[in-house]
């Protein structure tokens, strides 16, 4: 349903008269054929596009958390597993119901390092806003911390956003977008998923009127991590970085979101969020 590749720009820097690409339009078009996984997809309000080809196509699961740097993964993938239907809104960070001997119904996953998702104006229902791309790739000479971008998630299916605000929604930071490989075809492996960290929101900034945001650790000091359909996604989220009473020499605009811990959700940089 596409031919573009996993490291296309897209339309999240657009300027002057360059077209929109309207995903919600190829969505709907591509809906009609055999019941498959598309690549681009679309709920009511948000349009989702994957590259044609995955950055892995065929990746053992134990793989894939050790290169990703996520030990929790397949507890994650089990848990998922064992407490929701699959259709359902996902709620994350509760306590885990999966053991840690868990099996899962599939050992292979595809990973993207790229996902594009589209709205419509909340404030002109007709006017269809460009694509904004979302980065989830592992380390490279110019990203040495990896690129994981940060969006706000739906956890109540009741609320939506941008109306509802952060009223039952959460923000997260994308950690891998993967699809099940399994042989059979079932619900699992028509949907897509994202493994996600969360944010915490502690306070709101009386001088900036930003939520402050700090990530959620588990007891043993690990984050937070969930498994969330990607449908959950509602709109990418600006972080700007919190920074201590001392400097850490390490800092740059590419180590920023992995070596801090507390940042401020910039409300400003959209009208969506600057009304949340």
């Amino acid at each position: 349903d596409s031919d573009d590749s996993d490291s296309s720009d897209g339309e999240e820097n657009m300027l002057g008269s360059r077209q929109v690409t309207d995903y919600f339009k190829r969505a709907h078009t591509l809906s009609a054929g055999p019941l498959r996984p598309y690549r681009t997809f679309a709920s009511s309000t948000i349009a989702f596009h994957l590259a044609s080809r995955p950055k892995m196509t065929n990746i053992v699961i134990d793989r894939a958390a050790e290169l990703y740097g996520l030990p929790d993964f397949k507890l994650a993938i089990a848990d998922y597993l064992a407490c929701h239907h699959h259709n359902l809104t996902h709620m994350i960070g509760g306590r885990w119901q999966a053991m840690l001997d868990c099996q899962l119904p599939f050992h292979h996953i595809q990973i993207w390092s790229k996902l594009h998702i589209q709205s419509y104006s909340s404030y002109d229902s007709k006017t269809l806003l460009p694509s904004q791309g979302l980065h989830v790739s592992l380390s490279t000479a110019n990203w040495p911390f990896g690129r994981y971008n940060s969006v706000i998630i739906s956890r109540d299916g009741n609320k939506d956003w941008p109306h509802s605000g952060l009223h039952g929604h959460e923000v997260v930071q994308l950690r891998m977008i993967f699809k099940p490989i399994s042989g059979l075809q079932s619900l699992l492996s028509s949907i897509y998923y994202a493994y996600v960290q969360r944010f915490i929101i502690t306070s709101v900034d009386q001088h900036a009127r930003m939520h402050v945001l700090k990530r959620a650790l588990r007891s043993t000091g690990e984050c937070v991590g969930d498994i969330i359909p990607l449908f959950q996604i509602c709109a990418p989220a600006h972080l700007i970085p919190c920074f201590g009473q001392k400097a850490n020499s390490q800092l740059n605009s590419q180590s920023l979101d992995e070596l801090l811990s507390s940042f401020w959700l910039n409300k400003y940089w959209t009208k969506e969020l600057f009304h949340s």
